[in-house]
């Protein structure tokens, strides 16, 4: 079975995380969903479920983050973020983030950076697994395109405790 690599678990730790991985897990799955108006009323409407791969089920699932720590990393960094906090994980819906084309394949949020302006993801068809691509998303950016992402290791390697 496929999992994290142990590079990727150090650098949890070193940010404080703990990393426990659930023995024989079952499948995890994000889940689509539209939004229809029915009566004046918005609804949510399933859709499509998709089964995230074993290493984004374990960083998503079997990490656990310190409540109050954020971090950030530098502008020499390839994706500068600051305010970062590992939560709100679930299927990235395009149309929220007004992509220029929708992307091949789902994408799965990880995290949040600037205070949620910015959403962190993982392509769930990413070819390693193991290290994933991170990718952000502008809230608020009409015609953003995915861009090139970095793998996982090479990103949280970048990151630090704000103010520390």
């Amino acid at each position: 079975m496929t999992q994290l690599t142990m590079t990727i678990i150090g650098e949890i730790k070193r940010l404080g995380g703990q990393v426990t991985i659930t023995a024989n897990p079952d499948p995890a799955y994000i889940s689509e969903y539209r939004i229809e108006v029915r009566k004046g009323q918005k609804h949510s409407v399933p859709g499509p479920k998709h089964q995230l791969p074993e290493p984004m089920r374990q960083f998503i699932h079997d990490v656990t983050w310190p409540k109050r720590h954020r971090y950030e990393n530098n502008e020499e960094s390839e994706i500068e973020v600051w305010l970062v906090k590992f939560v709100g994980q679930g299927w990235v819906n395009p149309e929220h983030y007004r992509l220029q084309e929708e992307p091949s394949c789902p994408l799965c949020s990880i995290g949040q950076t600037d205070g949620g302006n910015y959403t962190l993801c993982f392509r769930l068809d990413d070819d390693n697994p193991s290290d994933p691509l991170v990718y952000t998303l502008d809230h608020d950016w009409p015609g953003q395109t995915l861009g090139d992402g970095i793998p996982l290791s090479v990103f949280l390697r970048s990151l630090q405790q704000e103010g520390g």
